[in-house]
């Protein structure tokens, strides 16, 4: 493992056999989120809802509905803390009801991210290199906040590199906002040129609990 400090989960989740992406992303979003708000020290939990997919480069598997990015007080505690959560069983129980696949990665959190949009492009790279990455999300920063987040550690089939593109609405025509969702637009194109393994999602993200929430 490298020396940078995980101290985020993002985790790569599909829907059970036989749900479909609505029944999916409601239960995420209402039963399921109301039980992890719970859990012991969290600080930061964003569900991102994937709403279509944009890119799959490189022989990715696109089999993901939803991204979601959780932080605690204390990681290194983290899984103390939960086996004696009173409402374990309870989480693992749910979580049965409605996930499939599901892969697990710590990353390295960006403390100088911008605000979390309500419409968010999230790109996943396996493969590439940092200044290939970085040299992205500058080019991508020229019409869209974004940063990359370095993975640290992952569950087998997890990911090297997460990039956060923020679509915010402010300012922006209808036009506009499609361009950037185009293969050829000023997002995508500087994906595409990075090779490795790759997966593009436009995705609707809901803020469950930002560290403001718990101060």
């Amino acid at each position: 493992m490298s020396e940078t400090k995980a101290n985020k989960r993002v985790v790569l989740i599909g829907a059970k056999d036989g749900m479909t992406p609505a029944e999916f992303h409601a239960h995420w979003s209402g039963p399921h989120a109301e039980i992890a708000k719970d859990l012991p020290g969290l600080s930061h939990y964003v569900q991102n809802h994937v709403m279509r997919t944009l890119l799959v480069q490189g022989g990715a598997e696109d089999k993901y509905l939803g991204i979601p990015e959780v932080m605690f007080a204390d990681p290194e505690r983290l899984h103390d803390t939960i086996d004696t959560w009173p409402r374990r069983d309870e989480l693992k129980e749910d979580e049965a009801r409605f996930l499939g696949a599901r892969i697990g990665n710590w990353v390295a959190h960006a403390d100088d991210a911008p605000p979390i949009a309500h419409r968010r492009i999230i790109v996943l790279f396996t493969g590439v290199g940092e200044a290939e990455v970085q040299a992205a999300v500058e080019a991508i920063g020229a019409v869209a906040p974004c940063h990359g987040e370095r993975v640290v550690d992952s569950e087998p089939g997890g990911v090297d590199w997460i990039i956060f593109v923020e679509l915010s609405p402010e300012g922006q025509g209808a036009e506009a906002a499609q361009a950037l969702l185009a293969a050829d637009g000023p997002v995508l194109s500087h994906v595409t040129g990075i090779g490795g393994t790759g997966l593009a999602y436009l995705t609707y993200s809901q803020v469950n609990r930002l560290p403001f929430d718990v101060m």
